[in-house]
């Protein structure tokens, strides 16, 4: 049982929780409260965070609460590890992924609180005087071995810390018309070295699932960094097989970068517009490329699509199904539909062979600690039950795409 000293908190919901002591004083202060993180430091964070187990709201709104009671004061500077006090990385594992984040927090003065994934800032949310609800953006790929700290930017009392998750697939509704202004996105996560092209028509198509067909496009993006600080990176827009415009040169920090199709050429697909792509020079890092779009889509469009957290690890040559890839909660499918493309995102060092319909589809590189994403164009040749993979070398499939039907 947590140990409570003064007022105890709200009942925990479910799951027994770790050790947890709130420290309360028996008159406020100024500043509230919440004793100062000064004598708290001398206790880990794990002791002041109560963990609130699974809630019953899969059933009801179809995603999970974690909560983490803090009831401190904290000074600038001062962290709160959220994969360890909310337990995230085991839930990662376990086949469910993080929505949003949400703090519940107060500050006297002027304060901010950042969330920084992987050493890196995220985002940053201003706390005001009274009680604040902040949400935070979520890393769209979060895995178990990710780092995310919230990290105090002045002094403030916390209260306690949110996390909303939800199952690591998800199921997309059939094609056809769309949104008349959309921004169309494949998150790429590819390390490149000396110069990679990027087809950026098919990555959206294919991540989608969203037939391009009659859609104007009105801009072309790009987020990228350059890897090193010596030497130059840019990005350069390629249209119909012809460079267009100047390039732009890539910084260290993450950046989203827009190009236009000039005025003086074919932008709506199947109407003189047949490929655009990204022409990526010197060593970069490219998270994402997308479209922004105007007009409806003309047919098409996937039957059903999928996507799983998979974080299953390979240290020799080894040959495993698609199916055994899939998380214990994944929903009922058939496996005996034709697959339209399957995309595996991966980490490590070696190779991944896939197979299907009696014949090899693709073999995929994997190098490097950023990972590749790679996206097959199986067109029906294999079913889901038929595809398998030879992993050889160490490799992490960190995540699988199938999109069945066209």
């Amino acid at each position: 049982m947590p140990q409570k000293i003064g007022t105890p908190f709200a009942q925990l919901l479910s799951k027994p929780p770790r050790t947890m002591i709130v420290l309360k004083l028996s008159s406020p202060n100024k500043k509230g409260n919440f004793m100062k993180l000064s004598l708290l430091r001398l206790l880990s964070l794990s002791t002041l965070l109560a963990f609130v187990g699974a809630s019953k709201a899969f059933a009801q709104y179809g995603q999970e609460e974690k909560v983490a009671y803090v009831h401190a004061y904290l000074q600038k500077g001062d962290k709160i590890d959220l994969m360890q006090e909310l337990g995230l990385s085991q839930a990662l594992q376990s086949g469910v992924k993080v929505s949003a984040f949400k703090i519940e927090a107060s500050s006297y003065s002027q304060a901010k609180m950042v969330l920084k994934y992987n050493g890196q800032k995220y985002d940053t949310q201003q706390i005001g005087t009274y009680s604040s609800n902040l949400s935070f953006k979520v890393p769209q790929s979060l895995y178990p071995q990710d780092k995310l700290v919230l990290v105090a930017k002045g002094d403030m009392s916390v209260t306690k810390v949110t996390a909303y998750l939800k199952p690591a697939y998800s199921s997309y509704p059939p094609g056809g018309a769309q949104a008349q202004a959309q921004a169309l996105k494949a998150q790429v996560n590819q390390q490149v070295y000396g110069q990679e092209v990027f087809p950026v028509k098919k990555l959206v198509k294919d991540f989608t699932g969203v037939s391009l067909r009659g859609m104007e496009v009105k801009k072309v993006l790009i987020k990228a960094s350059k890897s090193s600080y010596y030497g130059q990176a840019s990005a350069q827009l390629e249209v119909n097989g012809q460079l267009v415009g100047f390039p732009q040169y890539l910084s260290k920090e993450m950046t989203k970068f827009v190009f236009e199709i000039p005025s003086y050429m074919p932008k709506v697909f199947g109407q003189g517009l047949r490929s655009v792509k990204l022409v990526v020079r010197g060593d970069a890092f490219v998270k994402m490329v997308g479209l922004k779009t105007k007009g409806q889509a003309q047919g098409g469009g996937y039957q059903q699509a999928y996507q799983f957290m998979v974080n299953k690890s390979f240290y020799r040559s080894e040959r495993v199904s698609l199916v055994e890839l899939f998380p214990y909660n994944a929903p009922r499918m058939d496996y005996y539909a034709p697959v339209e493309v399957l995309t595996v995102e991966a980490v490590g060092s070696g190779n991944i062979m896939v197979t299907g319909g009696g014949q090899v589809l693709e073999t995929i590189a994997v190098a490097g600690s950023y990972g590749t994403s790679r996206s097959i164009r199986v067109a029906g040749l294999a079913s889901v039950n038929d595809i398998k993979l030879r992993v050889t070398g160490r490799v992490t499939i960190k995540s699988i795409r199938i999109k069945m039907g066209y």
